[in-house]
């Protein structure tokens, strides 16, 4: 069996637990009319992770060609730790401050990892990470009433 085989059956696999993980999942509100819940979105992802999964397992035509190069993934690693760096800062730190940090970190290791050699400031990263914070928070909070952790700021 080759890696493709390989990757789409952990895919299908992970998509079965997450799918089985959300059927469990217990919901602290009561359902309202119409309101499809939180376990929507995870239903969702689950499915398109496993039809991912399917596709790439019935796909693969044995050897061929590397999926991902090592700096690929290094790169790949990278986002890892810093979406794992948001998640863990998003509950202590709140949304604002992690969602900057981490867009900030995120934007600048897929613009340098490219090629390394972008003539854009970092400022223009940490100005873009801010603003589109401020522009989502806004968005969750006041359109969608979604209450986001706070964190240090209390607000």
């Amino acid at each position: 069996m080759n890696k493709d085989k390989s990757v789409g059956l952990i895919l299908v696999a992970i998509a079965i637990v997450v799918a089985i993980a959300t059927i469990n999942m217990s919901t602290s509100r009561l359902p309202v009319s119409g309101d499809p819940g939180a376990k929507l979105m995870p239903y969702i992802c689950s499915i398109i992770l496993g039809v991912c999964g399917v596709g790439i397992f019935f796909q693969s035509k044995g050897k061929g060609k590397r999926f991902l190069t090592k700096q690929g993934w290094i790169n790949c690693l990278g986002i890892f730790v810093i979406c794992l760096f948001f998640v863990l800062l998003l509950k202590p730190a709140g949304y604002l401050i992690s969602s900057a940090i981490g867009m900030f970190l995120l934007v600048t290791w897929i613009v340098y990892a490219k090629d390394g050699k972008e003539n854009i400031k970092p400022v223009a990263f940490l100005t873009f990470s801010v603003i589109t914070t401020l522009l989502l928070y806004l968005f969750f909070t006041k359109v969608l009433n979604v209450v986001l952790p706070k964190g240090i700021l209390y607000f």
